[in-house]
């Protein structure tokens, strides 16, 4: 199971055996499934292959896709999530950002 993070968990009280993943919409078992504070429901791969995705297309904030959600997922959810490649590609957008935001400001 994936690790247990504040606000995301393998585990709900008030999952079924089967339930419904927010991307994929198809029935996965409740182990295999990531539960979100705005109530969302991922399987791990889609999950996983949403942040990867993310980072990929160079996102540096990287918000729910839950319909009508616009949580923002904290650093230690991406940590606990994406692979070492991709957090070190994150933390290349963002210090690319900043640069260019600080050389923006330059007179």
């Amino acid at each position: 199971p994936p690790p247990a993070v504040t606000g995301w968990t393998p585990r709900h009280p008030q999952l079924g055996e089967y339930n419904e993943c927010v991307i994929c919409v198809t029935e996965q078992p409740a182990v295999q499934m990531i539960y979100s504070d705005c109530d969302a429901l991922y399987c791990l791969t889609c999950w996983t292959e949403y942040l990867s995705t993310q980072v990929k297309d160079g996102a540096t904030d990287i918000a729910c896709p839950a319909p009508g959600c616009s949580r923002l997922f904290d650093d230690q959810v991406l940590r606990s999530f994406l692979p070492q490649a991709d957090l070190q590609r994150l933390q290349h957008f963002r210090t690319e950002g900043f640069v260019s935001a600080s050389n923006s400001m330059i007179p």
